[in-house]
Formats: structure tokens, C-alpha cells, sequence
């Protein structure tokens, strides 16, 4: 007669299951390193630190046109922006909850009950960051579909602009295709004459000129972005139909033009997690899930797809890269949406053509 050794038996059990389990962990990690393409050069680290704030989704540069400018970033979750210098990674916190609160809210204490849920709601989900030539902070709230405009001391809303990426793709509305809530705004770039541009995430991955109705699309360009220390033009509430008696001004924007890519003829598998773009017009973007920086030298009118200049890997030290600034035509700060411990923020050049040197600092 056999015995059944059952206490042998479970612990084998367990140990193959645990076996099973470090497989296919390493299975996925090699995978996910190898979604990375081999063939395509590395952005280079020029500098690396920790800055307090979680889940970073926005960067942006106060006095932009100086030397050392201002860092500004926002997180995901939280209703505060953090700013440090470029010579000086120290950072300062400020919070814009309390103007929220007092604008939009009609709860007392809005951290109890069901007022929690409205607070909770109201003060998240920011995804990108801009800052015009007075300092006026444009944040944008990806489940709203809204451009928040708060002053430069964060004591007052001057604005709200809502857009539609449903009016953008009407087809993708109407389809059997999920329109994905959080499949929307990643990114913002300023243009003259009020106009902005948005990435859309994913679904597809696409960038979206807004404007006032009636207006023409600019596209992006040295000429067309707006440059530092020019302000942003808000449409008067006249011209927009939009006026009302109470003390925010709210803008109601449409889709004038469109770009979105394409990879091997079918549907993009990277997505856009922010855009940022120099005066000389470059515009660069980040994906997330693929881990890279896709160039462009611009986004002209007489095309509907994105024609890149280059495609770069961004460095394995940056977990989830989701946040981008350009600082020049070749280097960029690059933030990463973790909530672990050790380095956040990350200055990155773009390597030289071959041959050529680069000397890090």
C-alpha cells in the first residue's frame, strides 16, 4: 500500500506554484525590457534628484527665457504645485485647494461625509501643466476635459476653457469602441490668439488644436507658439456667448485640427503621456508604455499625421516616465509618476549624432 503524504504533497504544491509565480514575473519584466526597441539610442543623464510630490503628470517652466529658470511641476492627486531652480533642486510647495474650495464648492468642510467625495473629485486628476508670459498657471483636469486657469499667486480662478476630444472624433463617439475616460488629456502646449493644443493619451494617441469658435486652426510652429513672456489671449465673453454673472468666466472651445500616428499602418501602440515644445517650434513627446521621446520639428496644417524627426529610449532609471518639459532643442526634464522613494526628476540630452562626445555635469 502507498501512503499519501499529504503535508509533503502541499508543501511540493506550494513551492511549485511559487516557482510558477518568479517565472512568469521574470517572464513579464523581460518582456517589458524588451519593449523597449533595441535599435533605438538612449537619452543621456545629465542630472537626478527627489522632489516631494507623488505622481508627478506635469511639468512647465516659470521665466522660461532665463538661464536658470524656474521648475514647476504638479502631481496627480494633489491640489499643490511644487517649484524649484535649475541651479538650486530644493523645492518649495504651494496648494491651490483652498481657492477650489472657495470657488466651486458649496461644503463647508469639504474632507467630511459626502462633501469628501465632491472634494476628492474636484481637487484631482491634473495631467498637464503650462505657464503664459504673466504666470497665469493652465492646468489641465483629464476627466473634465477643462483648461483651469488660476493666477500666478494661486489666489484666484481667471478661467475655465472646456473642450470635447468627443468632437475631435465623432466617428470613435459613435462607434462600439469604449471612449475611455481616462484615455484623454496628457499634455498642453500655449499657441497665440487663445488658442492650445492637448495630447490626447490614447484611442488614439493624437494631438488636438482648440480655439475659440469660428477661428482658424495655426498649427505649431516658432511663429504660431506662444513664447515666453507673451500672454496667453483669452476671446472676449462677447465674441464667445459665454458670459455670466458669476465671477469665473467660462470658455467653451472647439477642435480645429488634428494629428495622430500611426505604426506599421495600424493603430499606435504607444501612447502620449505629455508634449512640450521649444520656440523654435520642436516638439517632443512622451510615452509611457513604451518608455520613449518622439521628436517633431513641427505640426503643420497640410497634414493629418505626425511625420517624427527621430525617436529616442528614455533611460531605464526613469520609472513610468509621464511628465516632460523641453528646456532646449536637446535636452529635456523628464518626471516619473511613482509613488516610490529615490530619484523623480531627471535631466536628459539627446545624444549626439555618432562620433560626437558629450560631456554630462
Amino acid at each position: 500500500m502507498i501512503h499519501w503524504n499529504r503535508k509533503r504533497y502541499r508543501s511540493l504544491l506550494l513551492l511549485q506554484i511559487t516557482l510558477l509565480f518568479i517565472f512568469t514575473t521574470a517572464m513579464i519584466a523581460t518582456f517589458s525590457e524588451s519593449n523597449l526597441p533595441s535599435d533605438l539610442r538612449e537619452l543621456q543623464v545629465v542630472h537626478q534628484a527627489h522632489v516631494d510630490l507623488k505622481e508627478i503628470s506635469g511639468l512647465a517652466l516659470l521665466d522660461g527665457a532665463s538661464a536658470n529658470p524656474t521648475v514647476m511641476a504638479v502631481g496627480d492627486k494633489e491640489p499643490r504645485l511644487l517649484y524649484w531652480s535649475m541651479d538650486d533642486w530644493h523645492a518649495k510647495s504651494k496648494s491651490f485647494a483652498k481657492v477650489l474650495v472657495d470657488h466651486f464648492s458649496l461644503c463647508r468642510n469639504p474632507t467630511e461625509g459626502r462633501c469628501k467625495k465632491a472634494y476628492e473629485s474636484l481637487v484631482r486628476d491634473w495631467e498637464a501643466l503650462a505657464v503664459d508670459g504673466q504666470g497665469r498657471i493652465f492646468l489641465v483636469q483629464e476627466y473634465s476635459e477643462s483648461l483651469l486657469v488660476l493666477t500666478k499667486d494661486l489666489q484666484s480662478v481667471e478661467a475655465i476653457i472646456n473642450y470635447s476630444f468627443a468632437e475631435a472624433f465623432p466617428a470613435l463617439k459613435q462607434s462600439k469602441k469604449k471612449f475611455r475616460a481616462n484615455s484623454m488629456g496628457e499634455g498642453v502646449i500655449l499657441l497665440k490668439e487663445g488658442h492650445f493644443i492637448v495630447a490626447k493619451e490614447s484611442d488614439p494617441p493624437a494631438l488636438v488644436e482648440f480655439g475659440p469658435s469660428g477661428s482658424k486652426p495655426l498649427g505649431l510652429s516658432a511663429a504660431t507658439l506662444l513664447q515666453a513672456g507673451e500672454s496667453f489671449r483669452f476671446p472676449s465673453v462677447q465674441d464667445t456667448g459665454s458670459g455670466s454673472a458669476l465671477p469665473v468666466t467660462r470658455f467653451d472651445y472647439v477642435p480645429l485640427h488634428s494629428w495622430t500616428y500611426h505604426e506599421n499602418g495600424g493603430p499606435a501602440k504607444c501612447d502620449i503621456s505629455d508634449l512640450s515644445a521649444f520656440k523654435t517650434g520642436r516638439v517632443f513627446l512622451l510615452s509611457q508604455n513604451c518608455g520613449q521621446l518622439r521628436v517633431l520639428s513641427g505640426l503643420s496644417l497640410g497634414r493629418k499625421d505626425m511625420d517624427f524627426k527621430s525617436v529616442y529610449n528614455v533611460t531605464r532609471n526613469v520609472r513610468n516616465p509621464e511628465a516632460l518639459v523641453a528646456l532646449s532643442e536637446t535636452e529635456v526634464i523628464v518626471a516619473s509618476d511613482t509613488k516610490k522613494s529615490g530619484a523623480n526628476v531627471f535631466r536628459l540630452r539627446l545624444p549626439e549624432p555618432a562620433g560626437k562626445g558629450i560631456t554630462t555635469h
